[in-house]
């Protein structure tokens, strides 16, 4: 169940690297004047354009495995809904969680999409109905809620698997995407971003903020802060540290000199020559495929912790020399948010990608925002309750200033 999400055509590579579309914060700048096949980021591309088909391939691969091992689970005369075995219970928590995962980075991409919960092996109809996404989420929703408690904690497990935080935290974000605007078919058009008529949006908004104040003052509270300074969180993760009681609540588990391109992609870059070796023992890392458009920078105070960490203006050749002029087309700049600069002894001077360094899919941040927007939202207007959760995520970004 988890090989899709760590497979390269997901959160391996390609979601980092093909679609995350140019905006304010993601940038690749490309010299070719002319247009191909599977130019997401210039939103020049084919419906059928090869990254395109792997991703959709993965994501419904994912699903089919999921579906067949929740029905293998709830088909077993081992289970019992109503009084399931923890370890059970948790493993069929995760397949489903993970599940919705694949489902919503589908809807996040496409729309409206084919849904089932039935393999192929149990499917009554040969082709699976586009399903209205909002009714996607709803299912989603539902199914996650039926199974939360009977997870086990993170502190109990560990971030490297889905928990009932990340239970929680999924439904938050599941129902902030049903709430907010979305990209929906106008005729002859490119489509048009809209939202739900009405205020039926707000109940989506309603069922975010209860999800994530689960997390933040409920049953769960207190197993997650932001006790570590920001860098720490990603050096951590560097370095394999997995740590259940502070930011993370789920991070997707590569493995080491086998799966996973972060802080390849991404961090600090590091040239070779031609493929020769590398004279460090960091190897190669070619950032520029998920760097940040230079303006990014600008946008922070220069009181802010996380600034310099994220934006990185320079780069090291392949003799370890420091380069400051990163911004060679003047556009991008290194994401510095992982790094294998900063792995302690470095991956290996012929290394390149397959760092196996984890991505964090959900942070207790993530969950803080969540309640602050749907808390906002509702109120028409901020609260007590979500300045307490944004204060959270500032408090950390400053503390080691004096604003």
């Amino acid at each position: 169940v988890y090989t899709g999400l760590i497979s390269s055509n997901t959160f391996g590579n390609l979601i980092f690297t093909s679609f995350q579309l140019n905006s304010d914060v993601d940038f690749a700048s490309n010299s070719s004047a002319s247009t191909s096949s599977g130019n997401f980021r210039r939103f020049d591309c084919d419906a059928d354009a090869g990254n395109l088909t792997k991703a959709w391939s993965t994501l419904y691969e994912g699903i089919e495995t999921a579906n067949l091992f929740i029905e293998g689970i709830e088909g077993s005369p081992l289970y019992d809904a109503e009084d399931p075995d923890l370890e059970i219970a948790q493993m069929l928590g995760e397949a489903k969680i993970i599940r919705a995962i694949y489902y919503h980075e589908l809807i996040w991409m496409f729309g409206d999409v084919p849904f089932s919960f039935n393999s192929t092996k149990t499917s009554k109809v040969n082709i699976y109905p586009i399903i209205d996404r909002l009714e996607i989420i709803d299912k989603l929703i539902a199914d996650i809620k039926g199974i939360a408690d009977k997870m086990q904690l993170s502190s109990e497990a560990t971030v490297e698997r889905p928990n009932r935080q990340m239970a929680y935290a999924m439904i938050a974000r599941l129902a902030m995407t049903a709430g907010g605007y979305t990209l929906r078919p106008d005729g002859d058009t490119f489509g048009k971003m809209e939202r739900m008529s009405g205020d039926r949006y707000k109940e989506y908004y309603k069922i975010a903020r209860d999800a994530a104040n689960e997390v933040i003052n409920g049953s769960m509270a207190g197993t997650h802060s932001l006790s570590k300074d920001y860098w720490r969180v990603f050096y951590d993760e560097c370095n394999f540290i997995v740590d259940n009681r502070d930011d993370v609540i789920f991070e997707i588990p590569f493995a080491k000199n086998s799966s996973g391109d972060i802080g390849y992609i991404n961090g600090v870059t590091m040239k070779n020559y031609d493929g020769e070796t590398a004279t460090h023992n960091f190897g190669k890392a070619d950032a520029g495929k998920a760097a940040l458009n230079a303006f990014y920078r600008f946008m922070f105070d220069e009181k802010d912790a996380r600034r310099d960490y994220i934006n990185q203006l320079f780069y090291y050749d392949a003799t370890a020399t420091t380069n400051l002029a990163r911004c060679s087309s003047g556009y991008t700049v290194n994401n510095g948010k992982w790094s294998k600069l900063w792995n302690q002894g470095g991956l290996g001077s012929r290394t390149e990608g397959s760092t196996g360094i984890n991505y964090p899919y959900m942070r207790y941040t993530d969950v803080l925002l969540m309640f602050a927007e749907a808390e906002n939202e509702l109120n028409d207007g901020p609260t007590g309750e979500a300045m307490a959760a944004l204060e959270q995520v500032r408090t950390r970004a400053f503390r080691s200033t004096d604003a």
